[in-house]
């Protein structure tokens, strides 16, 4: 889905980030969902799950946020946009490119690596402080306050935290409604179907548990946000049934 120099480029980054200042953030997004599922995946399919262009983390508070912001500005050398945090690299090599650089290059030759933090819970406060208005997820908010709502894993010897599948699936159940661009969404539905069919937890279980954290609001839009299309292409993507995964899509229907 995402070409090789995409993803290495991006996993680089996220391991330099989890080495300076790890224990400030818990991993969500796709990279979360691939060190969820990637070893039974691999175990299943004999290839790698998908890996991310972007960077997804979530903060627990504001001071963290801020500490974050400044090491990816003054140590990593991220631009702001917007909320987002974005890197110019070389489509070819991944080599970063300069922003004044990248906007001579042709969109062809570069692609766009970005970091997008979240919080627990969007504040006048946090957009005083920072000057803009993060995404923000209330899920983030148990994950933190529980321990045993996070896992611990070893991304390359750097302990990183990422939500227990139950918690990722809900989230992925949030976003995938949201979703505007075509890709992010069948990556969406890739990442749904993923932790369903790989993810440690008893499936039964997991989605029980992933429907209860899910805003019911945002989840009665699945259903009609996905296209046949979207079912057809992570089908090829992910070599699986597209009816398995419809079946597992209909587990997630909310009146």
């Amino acid at each position: 889905m995402y070409e090789k120099v995409e993803t290495e480029a991006s996993r680089v980054y996220l391991k330099r980030l989890a080495e300076a200042i790890g224990g400030e953030f818990c991993l969500i997004g796709g990279w979360a969902v691939y060190y969820t599922v990637n070893e039974r995946y691999r175990k299943s399919t004999g290839k790698d799950y998908l890996g991310s262009r972007d960077i997804d983390i979530g903060v627990k508070d504001l001071g963290s946020f801020k500490r974050m912001d400044r090491f990816l500005l003054k140590e990593m050398h991220f631009d702001h946009l917007s909320f987002r945090y974005v890197k110019y690299l070389d489509h070819d090599t991944g080599a970063a490119i300069e922003p004044e650089m990248a906007k001579k290059v042709p969109i062809h030759m570069l692609f766009e690596l970005y970091v997008d933090m979240m919080v627990p819970k969007y504040s006048e406060q946090v957009k005083k402080e920072l000057g803009f208005i993060p995404p923000d997820e209330p899920i983030l908010e148990t994950v933190f306050s529980i321990s045993h709502n996070r896992i611990e894993f070893d991304m390359e010897h750097v302990k990183v935290a990422i939500p227990a599948p139950e918690f990722l699936l809900a989230m992925k159940l949030n976003s995938i409604g949201n979703r505007t661009k075509d890709h992010k969404r069948v990556k969406d539905l890739c990442d749904i179907t993923a932790i369903c069919l790989f993810s440690p937890t008893d499936r039964d279980e997991l989605i029980k548990q992933a429907v209860a954290n899910a805003d019911p609001l945002k989840t009665r839009t699945i259903q009609t946000c996905l296209e046949d299309k979207d079912f057809d292409q992570c089908a090829a993507i992910l070599g699986i049934p597209n009816n398995t995964i419809r079946s597992l899509m209909e587990r997630f229907h909310t009146p």
